[in-house]
């Protein structure tokens, strides 16, 4: 005997609505999670740019800029690989990078030492984030932008994204990795708008030498941009990118799956170059091996997992670029990720 079962229009219908339903809701939380970590990071740069301006009297112009008409820069370095689960975290970091660049900053007196440190205010089609500044940063905002002008800024937030693990060797074997190149290619337009309308505003003589700096740094990255090839991994469109950000006093957040063992490698390195640009320090393959075995990053890992080793397998370590790699007796592939 054969019993066949049919499904009527309603009942289909039915159960497609309440799978609809599921996946939006599931959607608008997953956005929900990625933006309001975006915002946290929007906001710690906001607070050490404004540090930093306070510190030097803002003797760069990068916060006068910034009020009168100008964007502050934010450079997001990843190294997610284009595989796996991590194609879908990339993805939000896409939307989330576009979403920063569409805030506006209001930076408004803070009346009590009560009142809330940041508030998110929705104008019309624009959300505006308010910064209540006190004390020697709002003396500074208030010299730069006298009332009655109010005085807001938004964030020019430029993505480059390089994985570096096991799984973006297998991802550029198969020609997966489509969506990094995309990203980069998107995030070299945006720092190229950034630098054109930062030379722009550059007058004087010191300005526009610092202009042509920035031009020939942005060549350097866009030609690592199109240089890169599907099947290596190019970490020079990371490097030649955050040098820029670095030169245009922008910050640079770096950023992996779980922030502690590809991310601790990218730090050290990017502390290192610091270290041998700024202040002539010499042996710095040396100085990197220090870092990573004696350096924060260690405690970090610690804090994370309760152990103190990078979790990294030998095989692991060998498909990592070579300047990214851990010292040896520092990782453990036993170690929790």
């Amino acid at each position: 005997t054969t019993t066949t079962t049919t499904t009527t229009p309603e009942s289909y219908s039915s159960s497609t609505a309440a799978a609809t339903l599921r996946a939006r809701s599931q959607l608008a939380e997953r956005v929900d999670v990625v933006l309001c970590q975006a915002l946290a990071l929007a906001g710690a740069h906001v607070d050490v740019v404004l540090e930093n301006c306070v510190r030097n009297n803002d003797a760069d112009g990068v916060l006068e800029r910034a009020v009168k008409g100008g964007r502050l820069l934010l450079g997001i370095e990843c190294l997610l690989s284009t595989l796996n689960d991590e194609l879908g975290m990339l993805e939000d970091l896409v939307v989330a990078a576009e979403w920063l660049s569409s805030l506006k900053f209001r930076f408004v007196a803070r009346r009590a030492p009560t009142t809330t440190r940041w508030r998110v205010v929705r104008e019309e089609r624009n959300i505006v984030v308010e910064a209540a500044v006190d004390g020697s940063v709002a003396e500074l905002l208030q010299r730069l932008c006298p009332p009655p002008h109010p005085c807001e800024t938004r964030i020019d937030c430029v993505l480059f994204s390089q994985g570096i693990n096991e799984w973006q060797t297998v991802a550029n074997m198969s020609g997966a990795s489509s969506l990094q190149t995309e990203v980069n290619a998107s995030g070299l337009r945006a720092l190229t708008e950034h630098v054109d309308a930062a030379a722009a505003r550059c007058s004087s003589s010191e300005s526009r030498s610092r202009a042509r700096e920035w031009r020939r740094k942005l060549e350097l990255a866009s030609e690592a941009v199109r240089d890169a090839n599907a099947t290596m991994k190019n970490v020079h469109v990371l490097l030649t990118t955050a040098d820029l950000c670095r030169a245009l006093a922008g910050s640079h957040c770096i950023c992996c799956k779980s922030g502690k063992d590809r991310t601790g490698m990218a730090v050290t390195l990017e502390q290192t170059r610091a270290l041998a640009q700024d202040l002539g320090v010499l042996d710095e393959k040396r100085v990197c091996k220090i870092l990573r075995r004696h350096g924060v990053r260690r405690v970090n890992v610690l804090a994370n997992t309760h152990q103190d080793r990078y979790a990294f397998t030998t095989v692991q370590v060998k498909l990592l670029p070579r300047a990214y790699r851990p010292p040896s007796g520092t990782y453990n592939g036993g170690a929790q990720t």
